[in-house]
């Protein structure tokens, strides 16, 4: 378990500086880094210059082996966090703790120990560039790098904010009142519907500080555990940001704001100064991240991102947006030892700082397990400032993008009031609620399987396929809730429509007939796409299967896949006809409301699709990427049983006409 020394006592000699090139000399001489060293002991902050100190990681070469010590003891763990990954199938807790005397030995050379990491085999403190220097000539001692600075501005309460007036729950848009769209955009209604709230789970929120308890949506809060790595104290410092977060996940109010994860225990870890004078560092997240492990925490979620210091020298590079840095690997070990790690991709497009940083995504959000959220607007746009990918090393981020922009939050400002606030920072609370109730429903679901469950039931709002942008979609818990999700086969089926001037797009296709068939060729599960074109299969043992897709006016394909699948499988139908033939179909006809109709033929960028009732009455109009009707009018409402007609058109002339049977 990490530990926080906060003592502020000075030891003799600490403000005295000396000379900093010396010291990188002796530690080139034991194989470290010159240029590293050089960077923080002879272009010290500010912050360092003030104190005479400057904080430094120092890594231990061993657990004790090169002392003698053959029976190396165990870091401390709850028998919660136990239980954790002995129930998802994970290897047992093998993290050693410190040695405690090469503790006791780094803090008789340093003027403060900060924290010690048991993952990391490390010590943080804070030093002078002689201490340094002392250290380095350490037997015990593999290495000492500088511990990052950074001066985050987290946003403050608008004051311009709207503040919004309780309404009454008598409808389920009702109950949520002003969060109705943040969460029923993307699926949560449908879970506390089945009765989930995050129950059982164990989340670790961690922020700069937390306030308003006594505020209504914060009445059935259960906090079970607070810790303040900045101050050492369990009692929390105030902040608005992460109080405004932590409404947004865990709030539950009637008629106003009810989070995804209302039902579920708390923890919460103040790692950040907000101040701008006083400096936030990332050996704090890493130990409240070690924190959360040793009691048992199931999910972790922070909307903290790092790129940029107070000293430009201590900047991150690009480079090590491919989760080498502490901090990333710190939360990638923690996915791996069962937490489902969910963090804000960061608010940099249009952001003021360091050029190299424009638009991108902030650590640890390039974490290769870690859940990286963008942010959507109501509008499903992705919102102006939301960080992009990729990763130095070119994997897709952010993975996923919810609401966060005019999201509804507690106003700290106010006992009982709520206000409107933007960012990623939001975005990430919602993914990890839903988390909370995946796992709540899936309790033997590892951080790979939510992640998956997530990512493949996303829904594409730029063209189909993960990029940059929005990752692999909006997140759709209730899609993602379904075990098929994790233990069967998933996929989508797409068409594509060419454009005047060459441009393509590819638009999904229902009403495909999918079959599965086994390793010997025998069909075992049969199903049709749904109206995004996707289709499932689930009960089947894993190995080697075969599927065919067969639709009226596209050639039939099939693609090989296995149980367990690995990568979600993405089909693209051609046409059975040539480009230019005008040859469609009505499928299936008759039609139902749970099936709709599916136009089946070759597509155009001109096409326009009519439907009349028996009477002539014209009822709907789809274009030439609606290939598939739903069965309702124009105006939204369901059409009525009957027969109806359909004619399509090409650059207004008729190509085609025929008819469909409605059966309620």
């Amino acid at each position: 378990m990490s530990t926080v020394i906060t003592s502020s006592r000075l030891r003799t000699g600490c403000p005295v500086l000396r000379d900093n090139l010396r010291i990188v000399g002796l530690c080139v001489a034991r194989g470290f880094s010159a240029a590293l060293l050089f960077g923080f002991l002879s272009s010290p902050s500010p912050a360092a210059e003030a104190d005479s100190t400057v904080s430094v990681w120092v890594f231990l070469t061993d657990h004790g082996e090169s002392s003698g010590v053959l029976n190396r003891p165990s870091a401390p763990i709850s028998e919660r966090a136990r239980a954790r990954t002995a129930t998802r199938g994970l290897p047992a807790d093998d993290v050693l703790a410190v040695y405690a005397p090469y503790v006791e030995r780094v803090s008789s050379r340093v003027c403060r120990v900060r924290t010690v990491s048991r993952w990391l085999n490390a010590v943080s403190a804070d030093a002078t560039p002689a201490q340094i220097e002392s250290l380095v000539t350490m037997p015990e001692v593999r290495a000492v790098s500088p511990v990052r600075t950074y001066r985050h501005e987290l946003p403050d309460l608008d004051a311009t904010q709207a503040r919004i007036a309780p309404a009454i729950a008598d409808t389920v848009q009702q109950r949520y009142g002003g969060s109705f769209w943040q969460y029923g955009r993307v699926g949560i209604p449908e879970l506390h519907a089945l009765g989930l709230t995050g129950s059982g789970i164990m989340v670790c929120v961690i922020d700069a500080g937390f306030t308003r308890f006594d505020h209504p949506a914060f009445a059935h809060l259960n906090v079970v555990q607070t810790k303040d790595f900045i101050t050492g104290s369990a009692s929390l410092t105030p902040d608005s940001h992460g109080a405004q977060v932590l409404s947004v996940i865990a709030g539950n109010e009637a008629g106003m704001l009810v989070g995804p994860a209302y039902g579920a225990e708390y923890m919460l870890a103040r790692t950040e100064a907000r101040a701008v004078e006083v400096r936030a560092e990332e050996d704090f997240w890493i130990a409240a991240v070690e924190w959360a492990d040793s009691a048992g925490a199931d999910i972790i979620t922070s909307s903290l991102g790092y790129n940029t210091f107070d000293d430009p020298s201590q900047n991150h590079s690009l480079a090590e947006l491919d989760g080498s840095s502490l901090i990333t690997q710190a939360a990638d070990r923690a996915v791996a030892r069962g937490i489902v790690v969910v963090v804000s991709a960061g608010n940099e497009r249009g952001a003021s700082g360091a050029p190299e940083w424009q638009g991108r995504i902030t650590l640890p959000a390039d974490g290769f397990g870690v859940l990286a959220v963008g942010s959507l607007t109501a509008t499903d746009q992705i919102a102006a400032s939301s960080s992009t990918g990729p990763t130095a090393d070119g994997r897709i981020k952010p993975d996923l993008v919810a609401p966060g922009d005019n999201v509804l939050a507690l106003d700290v400002a106010m006992t009982s009031g709520y206000a409107r606030v933007s960012g990623t920072s939001f975005a990430a609370p919602i993914v990890a609620g839903a988390a909370a109730l995946l796992l709540e429903k899936n309790p033997l679901w590892t951080p790979a399987d939510v992640r998956r469950a997530l990512l493949w039931s996303a829904e594409d709002i730029l063209a189909p396929g993960p990029d940059v942008l929005s990752g692999w979609g909006v997140m759709n818990a209730n899609l993602a809730v379904d075990e098929v999700v994790h233990s069967g086969i998933v996929g989508r089926v797409f068409s594509t429509i060419t454009y005047v001037g060459g441009q393509a797009k590819d638009v999904p296709v229902a009403g495909v007939r999918v079959e599965l068939r086994n390793g010997n060729g025998v069909p075992v599960a049969e199903t049709t796409t749904d109206a995004r074109g996707r289709f499932s299969f689930s009960g089947q043992p894993d190995g080697a299967y075969r599927v065919r897709f067969s639709h009226p006016g596209f050639a039939e394909a099939q693609s090989d896949v296995t149980i367990p699948q690995t990568i979600q499988l993405r089909l693209t139908l051609l046409p059975a006809t040539s480009a230019g033939a005008q040859a469609y179909r009505l499928f299936p006809n008759p039609a139902t409301p749970a099936s709709g109709v599916t136009i089946s033929g070759a597509a155009h960028p001109d096409l326009v699709a009519k439907f009349y009732d028996i009477s002539g009455t014209l009822v709907r109009t789809l274009g030439p990427q609606q290939m598939y009707w739903d069965l309702t009018s124009q105006g939204g409402r369901q059409v009525a049983g009957g027969v109806y007609f359909c004619r399509i058109e090409v650059a207004g002339s008729e190509v085609w006409n025929g008819k469909i049977a409605v059966v309620r």
